[in-house]
């Protein structure tokens, strides 16, 4: 099942629950929401039941918004979707050596996280402290490949689209009632969706959240 269907970022859910998608998962990055889903390893039976959950909260969710928000929610992300490839590392104009680099980094940082989550003498929590680390350690040596020019131009990215997206959010204008109504939604959502896992996936669930909000706050360090 396509964590796509059914996971997004928190800082635009009240938004995106209207285009298909609910959010639960605060903090979690693009790549983040997909590591977690393969964790779970979700059977059929729960994918089949995860969909009619999400299926509802969106219903739930659009009818929520007005008309004029939806159209100004998939306004905005079909403009973001424009816009991929043209910013962050792609925007660097990093040199061949670079590129070179950072491929052997991730490549490094990524079989180094295989073995950490296949580690069954390691607790949850013991994962996702050694993870966090990881990442830490990973985007420094990534950040040591770029100029100095480069680094700025990252961090300055990494900033703006922080207020691109709390000034997405602010431009819905969302009234109280419709916060609550939403997080309600949300919320029901997510804890109809944990009682389809399974005690072990809920732990895993937990942690790579938990992990993936750290890594999200020091990405927008």
């Amino acid at each position: 099942m396509s964590y796509r269907k059914f996971i997004v970022p928190a800082v635009l859910a009240v938004a995106v629950l209207a285009l298909g998608t609910i959010a639960f998962a605060h903090g979690m990055g693009h790549r983040g929401r997909g590591r977690c889903m393969k964790m779970l390893q979700l059977t059929p039976q729960q994918q089949q039941s995860a969909r009619a959950i999400f299926k509802d909260a969106r219903e739930q969710a659009k009818a929520v918004l007005t008309p004029a928000q939806q159209a100004q929610v998939k306004a905005h992300f079909a403009a973001r979707r424009q816009a991929r490839g043209g910013h962050g590392m792609a925007a660097l104009n990093l040199t061949d050596a670079q590129k070179a680099q950072m491929q052997a980094i991730r490549k490094d940082a990524h079989a180094r996280a295989q073995t950490i989550r296949k580690d069954t003498t390691l607790s949850a929590e013991a994962k996702q402290t050694q993870l966090t680390a990881l990442f830490t350690d990973t985007r420094s040596k990534i950040a040591a490949v770029l100029t100095p020019d480069q680094q700025a131009q990252l961090k300055a990215h990494r900033a703006q689209m922080q207020a691109d997206r709390q000034a997405f959010k602010d431009s819905l204008k969302l009234t109280d009632a419709q916060q609550a109504q939403l997080k309600s939604i949300r919320e029901k959502a997510l804890t109809q969706f944990r009682a389809l896992l399974t005690p072990d996936q809920q732990t895993k669930l937990d942690a790579c959240r938990a992990r993936c909000k750290t890594e999200h706050e020091q990405m927008t360090k």
